[in-house]
């Protein structure tokens, strides 16, 4: 299985013009096999969105070897 890995993205300063809501965080996991996002809108402040999505992404990333990985399986 290839090596799976998690990604956060926050648009930094998004705009009316862009129609990117404040607080919005994509969240991906996968490999060169599969991939699942996850979208979060949250305005709680950067750090708090920031905290959000990264326990998000963490889980999602253990969910995903848990269903993906069968090696891991073990550990």
């Amino acid at each position: 299985m290839p090596l799976p890995l998690a990604v956060l993205q926050d648009l930094a300063d998004p705009t009316a013009e862009s129609g990117v809501i404040v607080g919005t965080i994509w969240i991906a996991v996968g490999n060169s096999d599969k991939i699942e996002t996850m979208m979060i809108e949250e305005d709680n402040g950067r750090d708090k969105n920031l905290t959000s999505a990264t326990k998000a992404a963490m889980h999602m990333l253990l969910e995903y070897l848990k269903a993906n990985c069968e090696d891991c399986a073990a550990e």
